[in-house]
């Protein structure tokens, strides 16, 4: 239950200006991704059960996926880097 209250409590902070564990930027990344890989998910198996999934269509699919995921990656590094200088400025 105390996780439970922590959890609800840092996703609020992120609404305001304090300092959270949890950030918009991350929120919103993370919802983007979930989004775009339920929809790509849901293609491949209506695919699949088809019986038309060829290499080119696998292709397709699977490389904005990739690209978002490096989008991500190079996003974070950024992210941690600012909070280091922040915190090197305090």
């Amino acid at each position: 239950m105390k996780a439970i209250k922590k959890t609800i409590y840092e996703w609020l902070l992120t609404f305001s200006m304090k300092k959270s564990l949890i950030s918009s930027k991350k929120l919103e990344r993370f919802s983007f991704v979930a989004l775009s890989e339920l929809i790509v998910a849901g293609t491949f198996v209506y695919l699949i059960y088809a019986k038309t999934l060829v290499a080119t269509d696998a292709i397709i699919l699977i490389t904005p996926l990739l690209f978002s995921a490096g989008y991500n990656l190079v996003q974070t590094e950024k992210e941690k880097q600012n909070n280091k200088k922040e915190e090197t400025n305090e």
